[in-house]
């Protein structure tokens, strides 16, 4: 049965299922009622329990604040490497103008001078450590503090139980420090075969000079016929 009540009278009404859905006049005020359809609960049944398997999360690789400082240690020692790399080249360029020039002067008087600075400059451009120290000692002490720095925060992350990071960081730091000792050595050595040269050029024009004065000198004056 389908009990509703009629929305003019309210009186409660009773049909049979089958009637759900006619329109049919109120027994008691006579108007026309819909027979609702009867409607059945729906009983909320709870959620089974999953039995699907969860792998577990993998957690992100965790980095040390050695490996950090590190790696800030290192990209310092890069950026002060460059900038000591292009300020070493602008300096020796400016030696070699400026002994070029006492070069130029070259006379018996002050050969013991010029060789005084030929000694010094050919001593600074020795090695390129002892370049940078004579030219560039900024940069070298700054260069010292930050590659050892880097070195030292990889040491220290590899006896932390992070080998792996701290022997990236060893191999990263190792091959920068050689790599820019590399490029200050050819700028070195080039500097040093620039300075060969000029000696060799300077000498070479001044002993045809003085072969030249020689022959002058000894000259025989040409016979009247």
């Amino acid at each position: 049965m389908i009990c509703f009540s009629c929305p003019s009278c309210k009186q409660t009404l009773e049909v049979e299922e089958r009637g759900a859905g006619l329109i049919v006049p109120c027994p008691t005020c006579g108007k026309q009622v819909t027979i609702p359809w009867k409607v059945q609960p729906v009983v909320a049944k709870p959620a089974a329990p999953s039995t699907a398997y969860n792998p577990p999360q993998k957690s992100k690789p965790v980095v040390p604040p050695v490996i950090h400082a590190g790696v800030i240690c290192l990209c310092i020692f890069a950026a002060v490497s460059l900038f000591g790399v292009i300020l070493l080249n602008s300096q020796l360029q400016t030696e070699l103008e400026q002994f070029q020039k006492e070069l130029s002067t070259l006379t018996p008087a002050n050969v013991s001078s010029i060789s005084a600075n030929l000694s010094s400059l050919q001593l600074t451009l020795q090695n390129p450590i002892t370049t940078e120290v004579q030219l560039l000692p900024a940069v070298f002490w700054l260069r010292s503090i930050f590659g050892s720095t880097a070195l030292i925060c990889a040491i220290v992350a590899m006896a932390t139980n992070h080998v792996n990071k701290g022997l990236s960081l060893l191999v990263g730091a190792a091959v920068a420090i050689a790599l820019f000792y590399l490029v200050e050595g050819q700028i070195a050595h080039s500097a040093a075969q620039e300075v060969v040269e000029m000696v060799n050029k300077q000498t070479a024009e001044m002993q045809q000079h003085m072969q030249q004065q020689i022959q002058q000198m000894f000259k025989l004056p040409n016979r009247a016929n």
